[in-house]
């Protein structure tokens, strides 16, 4: 399943179904802005991604997080404004791809997609 909100929520609605990954391409998962779930974040692992590819080849580990970590939720945080090498066709190939894990990893456990509002 694949839910879509504003980057906080989807942040929020992943630390409430824990064990959860934070991929955080929009510089969101910052711990003061959750510090009323501090209880939780022995059980919450986030990875920053500034860079498309990186982006890409995390949504690949991710298959073994869940595994390992017995992961429950996955969030990912809006990967408008990622760092790129200005190649159109390389670019929207590798977000047709990050899409399809997206949509693979979803038949594993919940998916948050962060949206921004900008």
């Amino acid at each position: 399943m694949i839910q879509v909100g504003e980057n906080k929520s989807v942040i929020e609605q992943a630390i409430n179904n824990t064990p959860c990954l934070i991929i955080d391409c929009a510089n969101r998962a910052n711990p003061h802005n959750f510090f009323q779930y501090q209880d939780y974040f022995h059980e919450v692992y986030i990875i920053e991604v500034e860079l498309m590819y990186k982006f890409r080849d995390v949504l690949k580990q991710s298959f073994t997080l869940i595994n390992t970590l017995q992961l429950k939720s996955i969030a990912i945080t809006s990967w408008k404004y990622l760092f790129n090498y200005q190649n159109e066709k390389e670019n929207k190939e590798i977000l047709l791809h990050a899409e399809e894990l997206i949509t693979e990893l979803s038949k594993h456990v919940l998916i948050y997609k962060g949206m921004s509002r900008e």
